[in-house]
Order: structure tokens, then sequence, then C-alpha cells
């Protein structure tokens, strides 16, 4: 065996994807059996369902509406990020100028970035 060669000590060698595991987003043990147990106690409860419901409720008070309705949101819309925007000073020293067009989905296809 040559000296200059490092010796492996098991694994993965270099260069190889990881394989197997737990699936993203899959549930670990302890989530599974808190859902066995709240379905053992409830059957067919759905907390995501309930907050609806409440959201939906005209006899609930208006600020518990919208909490429900934030909630519920997480669950069947993306999270949306910041962005960060810099402007960086012309020869004049004036930053340039930006618009931002806000459409409904669908509209402003037309290949012009809301210009």
């Amino acid at each position: 065996m040559s000296e200059n060669k490092p010796k492996r000590r098991g694994g993965r060698p270099p260069g190889i994807p990881k394989t197997g595991g737990r699936k993203p987003g899959s549930q670990n043990m302890k989530q599974r059996a808190l859902a066995e147990l709240l379905q053992e106690a409830h059957p067919g409860y759905d907390p995501v369902r309930a907050l609806a419901d409440i959201a939906n409720n005209p006899k609930v008070d208006l600020p518990l509406r919208v909490r429900c309705h934030m909630e519920v949101a997480k669950y069947v819309r993306p999270a949306l990020k910041s962005v960060e925007v810099r402007a960086v000073d012309d020869e004049r020293g004036m930053a340039p100028r930006l618009v931002i067009n806000v459409v409904k989905p669908g509209e402003g296809d037309d290949g012009k970035a809301g210009i």
C-alpha cells in the first residue's frame, strides 16, 4: 500500500450521492404516534378543516376568523419570501427609477416584465 494514500475508514466514498433514509416531509415516529392518538380520541378529526370551519363561521369574532384564515393559508399556499432590492446611484448621483406593476395571475404574459 502506498504511503501517500489516506486510509478510508468506511462509509460512502467521495462523489457517491447519499441514498436511503426518510423522505422529506414524511412523519417521524412521534408525529405518527400523535396523529394515531388524535384519531383514536376523535375519529375523522382534521385540525386544518376545523380551523377552516371556524374561519368561515360568521358567528365567530372577526379577529379570530382572520387568525384561522392565516393558519389555514400556511397549509394551502406557499409562504412568500422577502426580496431585497438595491439601487446603485448613476453618474448623476441619482438612483434608477424602479416601476413594479402587480397583475393578476395569467395577465401580463405578453413578455413585457411589468414595464
